[in-house]
């Protein structure tokens, strides 16, 4: 899968004139709106494992979830952009993937 995350760099005009702390606010917010709309794809996965709901409503709740996730990678974008992130940022935690990916793909231990 490719996907251009560079096209979010158009929409960082929301935070004109936004605090961080309130770029917080809105990614928590966004945050929220993927978990409801998660449970709400849920319910209608298991209507239609039990023959109660359609086709069609599995995939137009599936959009409504990759919308939100969308809008939450969005200001999670606005909100590393408030922060000035830099691309020394992004080779670091790439590289930091790189290691998650040579153990096999699991995350680091903290306890070691």
């Amino acid at each position: 899968m490719q996907i251009d995350l560079n096209k979010l760099t158009k929409y960082t005009k929301f935070i004109d004139g936004v605090e961080f702390e309130e770029q917080w606010e809105k990614v928590k917010e966004e945050f929220k709106e993927v978990k409801d709309e998660y449970c709400n794809f849920l319910e209608y996965g298991y209507k239609i494992m039990d023959g109660l709901g359609t086709d069609e409503q599995y995939e137009e709740n599936m959009k409504k979830l990759k919308g939100e996730l969308l809008d939450l990678i969005t200001a999670s974008y606005n909100w590393l952009d408030l922060m000035n992130i830099k691309e020394s940022d992004i080779n670091e935690h790439c590289q930091k993937l790189d290691t998650y990916l040579s153990k096999g793909g699991k995350y680091e231990d903290k306890n070691n």
